[in-house]
């Protein structure tokens, strides 16, 4: 080795070869952006089948009853659908900190906020499709709008939201017992409450009724994206709240 000497390299060749790479790097396209439709496909392999399968299954047992005539159990299942959904949602959603891969996200193509966004625009896309096939099954019951909106929508909105703050808040230090205890809290308070609530409004005027839950609804809605937002935008993963992303 001592007796071959190394090739003198030439500055101006040395030169132009890096400026050719340079530009070549410049060129190459190693990740071409992708549509946001793009995006939601990619993003939709990653969820897992069984959401698609309970959803359906929820909607299956209400048009089950609904044509068999059974108000009462079409009742129960409106009582469930809120929870159920949200249950569903958050379980999801949270499988990133369940699986202790978060971190690896964070660091990927599309930080985790990004991942979570579509996440939750997918998941929101089949819990409305969910809810409007219900509300098809209500209605072929014979159910008033209204009712509707006060056994599954007003609990649906309030329930996210609040599953959704509390993913929000814990973060990294995700506590399976905690998140699910929300929407199973939910669910209880949702089948001994609204029936009375119900009965109350059922007394009331007709049209200050519709008026009042309607805007109930509104409010919920509101409150329901206010979160969804803040958990796409603001990071609380390391056990800090931090400036927006």
């Amino acid at each position: 080795l001592k007796q071959c000497a190394p090739p003198e390299i030439d500055p101006e060749i040395r030169k132009r070869q890096i400026t050719q790479l340079s530009e070549d790097i410049r060129q190459m396209d190693y990740l071409p952006r992708q549509s946001f439709i793009g995006q939601i496909m990619t993003q939709l392999s990653f969820i897992s089948g069984w959401i698609w399968l309970a959803q359906a299954g929820i909607l299956f047992l209400i048009y089950f009853y609904v044509f068999q005539d059974n108000s009462i159990n079409v009742n129960l299942m409106l009582f469930c659908l809120s929870p159920g959904l949200s249950l569903i949602l958050t379980f999801e959603l949270s499988k990133s900190f369940r699986a202790d891969i978060w971190e690896m996200e964070a660091a990927c193509r599309y930080n985790l906020a990004q991942i979570l966004f579509f996440r939750l625009s997918i998941l929101f896309g089949g819990d409305f499709l969910v809810l409007g096939g219900a509300l098809v099954g209500w209605r072929m019951a014979d159910g008033k709008l209204w009712q509707f909106c006060l056994y599954a929508l007003l609990p649906f909105f309030l329930t996210s939201s609040l599953s959704l703050y509390v993913l929000r808040r814990a973060g990294s230090r995700y506590n399976s017992s905690l998140l699910a205890a929300v929407p199973i809290t939910a669910g209880i308070f949702n089948f001994f409450f609204i029936p009375f609530t119900n009965e109350i409004f059922l007394r009331s005027n007709a049209g200050s009724v519709s008026g009042a839950v309607s805007c109930m609804t509104l409010l919920a809605l509101a409150l329901l994206i206010y979160n969804a937002r803040k958990l796409c935008t603001a990071a609380y993963y390391l056990n800090e709240q931090s400036a927006a992303l």
